[in-house]
């Protein structure tokens, strides 16, 4: 073994055979840039893991990274050379017996007989020291180096956000780019051609161009309209116009001072609406009773307001006249009797043909009035106190009161009141089954003794009532008396009942 400093390898060995030099490669020393990335993810894996610093963590991946580089070397080193035991001597590959597990010098004098004596307590062989690598001077700048990473992390999160917002940005202009259809069939400019009003929630057209007149025009303003947007992809179903009747009449009523006006109106919208009566445009709430108007022409109408779509209803005009003043009875006269008002017969009304109903939730009800009245009087339906329709496909489960608010000529009666009481319709339960002595058929003795049962499977704690031929008895006998006889079970939840299944039992 030599070494030489003029040499550019680490350490350099000969063959003591064939005098063949071999050197031994130095390490590199210097880590590639896939080793750097590597180095880099190890460090990482460390900080979270053993909780070291960033820096001490990347530190200690590159020396492992290096030190594993060196072993290669080494390992490729070791791997040219054989030790001989008989003259105790390294040689190459080259100068080595696999067969003979010796040199080849040792090989010919064997075979010549010629054989070197071997000293009395030689070792089996020197031990190959590994180079000794130098430990790495721990570079200055780990906390530049630290700073670097933590930019290029934080650099890489906000260009991921930046593309993530563009990205979405995109998608939403696409989407709102084609225009919605409202509640009357009427498209709805884009977002890039109106703007949205803060105050007032009014659409606002386009913004004129440069080559639009700014001056105002002498066309008048169109009075702008609240237009409920839907969600994209969603066809609205337009609502129809609210037609309100005022006693009984959807176009004109005349009164006079002294009469009442009601007005109803028939919710064909099918869910829960806002409405407001209007009488010569002054709100009167949600009541469509006035007891008594001035005399003069006055319009009645309803809007109708249900998910942020406004209607208003046909408009009624009401002409009411100065009631006339009773002429007074002259002095000394007898005066005559005027006639009392004769009020209608309250109205008389049946749901499914009866005055008290008792239904299911699966069941629908129908209410009607035979009009004994005369002419067309103003009818007003109300479930449960609150103005409905007069026929229902299903009601929900509980008591409900239905009575009729009708009106002629400026007199009005309530009906009588129909009770409904809807339940939930009960399933009955699976048909018993049972056994005696195990079976469903039994031929046994008169000293045999016979036990039936049945295994619930109804859960709870079902009535169980057993039959013998046809009459009341328990489910076990000692005995019983030679012939057929049947035994049954007749049992009851929830008051739904069931008859299980017959076993037959023939005694000898």
């Amino acid at each position: 073994m030599s070494t030489s400093q003029e040499a550019p390898a680490l350490i350099q060995y000969a063959c003591e055979r064939c005098k063949t030099q071999f050197v031994l490669p130095p390490s590199s020393r210097k880590l590639k840039l896939t080793g750097k990335f590597k180095a880099l993810g190890m460090g990482l894996g460390r900080t979270f893991k053993l909780h070291e610093g960033l820096g001490t963590g990347i530190d200690t991946a590159r020396r492992q990274l290096l030190a594993k580089m060196d072993d290669e070397a080494y390992q490729s080193f070791v791997q040219s050379f054989r030790f001989c035991h008989e003259c105790r001597q390294f040689v190459c590959n080259d100068c080595w017996s696999t067969s003979r597990r010796s040199c080849l010098t040792c090989v010919a004098k064997s075979m010549t007989g010629t054989v070197r004596p071997r000293a009395p307590f030689v070792p089996t062989g020197p031990q190959i020291p590994r180079p000794v690598i130098t430990p790495v001077v721990p570079r200055r700048g780990r906390m530049r180096r630290d700073l670097a990473l933590v930019a290029l992390a934080l650099a890489i999160v906000l260009v991921s956000l930046e593309a993530g917002i563009l990205l979405v940005n995109a998608t939403g202009g696409t989407a709102n780019a084609s225009p919605t259809p409202t509640a009357e069939g009427t498209p709805i400019p884009s977002d890039s051609s109106t703007a949205s009003s803060t105050d007032n929630n009014v659409a606002v057209g386009p913004s004129p161009s440069a080559t639009d007149t700014p001056f105002p025009t002498d066309s008048p303003t169109p009075e702008p309209t609240f237009t409920p947007s839907l969600p994209p992809g969603v066809t609205p179903s337009p609502r129809p116009l609210p037609t309100i009747t005022c006693n009984g009449s959807s176009s004109s009523v005349s009164v006079t001072s002294a009469q009442s006006v009601s007005c109803s109106w028939t919710n064909a919208w099918f869910g829960t609406s806002t409405k407001t009566w209007y009488r010569d445009s002054v709100s009167n709430g949600s009541s469509a009773y006035w007891s008594s108007l001035p005399a003069g022409n006055h319009t009645i109408h309803l809007n109708a307001v249900q998910n942020g779509s406004s209607l208003n209803s046909n408009y009624i005009n009401v002409n009411v006249s100065v009631a006339p003043v009773p002429t007074p009875t002259p002095v000394g006269a007898t005066p005559t009797p005027s006639p009392a008002p004769t009020s209608p017969p309250p109205p008389a009304i049946t749901c499914n043909g009866s005055t008290s109903l008792s239904i299911t939730t699966a069941d629908s009800v129908s209410c009607s009035w035979g009009n004994t009245w005369g002419g067309s009087p103003s009818q007003t339906w109300y479930l449960d106190s609150s103005p409905d329709a007069s026929s229902w496909s299903s009601l929900p489960a509980g008591d409900h009161t239905v009575y009729l608010h009708a009106g002629l000529d400026g007199s009005y009666q309530n009906s009588n009141t129909v009770s409904i009481h809807v339940s939930v319709p009960v399933t009955p339960p699976p048909v018993p089954t049972i056994t005696c002595n195990g079976s469903t058929s039994l031929d046994i003795t008169t000293t045999d003794a016979v036990s039936c049962s049945w295994d619930n499977t109804w859960g709870g704690s079902p009535t169980q009532t057993w039959y013998l031929d046809g009459s009341p008895d328990a489910s076990s006998w000692s005995s019983l008396p030679a012939g057929d006889h049947t035994v049954y079970l007749h049992a009851g939840l929830d008051g739904s009942y069931q008859d299980s299944n017959t076993v037959s039992i023939h005694v000898s």
